[in-house]
């Protein structure tokens, strides 16, 4: 599942995790790559879920990804 942030993590986790597929075809489980902007330690935290961020200042150099981030949360529905 790729998403532009709308709502807190919490919230669109609720929303989609039933949605994705229990089996993986790649080298990255399956699961949520949300681009979101800010700190984002608290929401993150509030999820009590396992999760990464990626810095997209470290792909690109342009001002405009100083402060956006794509965060991964793997999702197992099984």
């Amino acid at each position: 599942m790729v998403s532009r942030a709308v709502t807190d993590m919490k919230e669109f986790y609720r929303w989609v995790h039933q949605k994705v597929k229990s089996t993986s075809t790649h080298k990255l489980d399956n699961g949520i790559l949300y681009l979101k902007g800010g700190d984002l330690e608290t929401e993150m935290d509030a999820l009590k879920r396992p999760y990464s961020i990626y810095n997209l200042s470290d792909f690109f150099e342009h001002d405009f990804f100083t402060t956006k981030h794509v965060v991964y949360v793997p999702v197992q529905n099984r």
